[in-house]
């Protein structure tokens, strides 16, 4: 399973998305903006958002492939202990902790912005849209199936040719 995720500010606004491409899924969550939110915060609740996908269909996969453009948010899942947001960073752990009971491997990598593809471009218009809808609850998740976007080749050709280095390095958490 690969999901791409995205995280947005704007106005006093954060919105977080996961987008998975194969299943037309989606999560969204909004944040009010707070001395403390910003778009890190975003990132951490769309890796959140996209392990839950992860666990929704659990019992079908073997692994969640989740794509980020925040590399801080990587290092802080990989190292959690002084990092700002520790609930979403505990709610992150306990999520990675129930798919490897699961025996599912999960993979968090860092994608440069705007260049991972049509999943990275739908998971950040998905937070934008978060983002312009200004819901007046602190934290809002929705999954529901999305309409499909034009087909394209694998991310993973589309990285290897734009990079011209295998993906496996640039791979940061596993």
């Amino acid at each position: 399973m690969w999901v791409y995720t995205g995280g947005s500010g704007k106005d006093g606004q954060i919105g977080a998305a996961a987008w998975c491409e194969e299943r037309k899924w989606m999560a969204n969550a909004y944040l009010r903006l707070d001395n403390h939110s910003n778009v890190y915060a975003a990132s951490l609740m769309g890796i959140s958002e996209a392990l839950g996908l992860g666990l929704r269909v659990r019992s079908t996969i073997k692994q969640v492939n989740i794509f980020t453009e925040n590399q801080a948010a990587i290092l802080s899942v990989k190292r959690p202990q002084l990092q700002s947001r520790q609930y979403i960073l505990r709610d992150i752990a306990r999520k990675i902790n129930q798919l490897r009971q699961s025996n599912i491997r999960v993979c968090i990598r860092w994608i440069p912005a705007h260049s991972g593809g049509p999943g990275a471009e739908k998971a950040s218009q998905l937070a934008k849209s978060v983002v312009k809808k200004s819901w007046e609850v602190e934290s809002t998740i929705i999954v529901a199936p999305v309409a499909p976007i034009a087909p394209a080749a694998p991310v993973h050709q589309q990285h290897q040719i734009r990079h011209r280095e295998p993906l496996q390095q640039q791979q940061l958490y596993q």
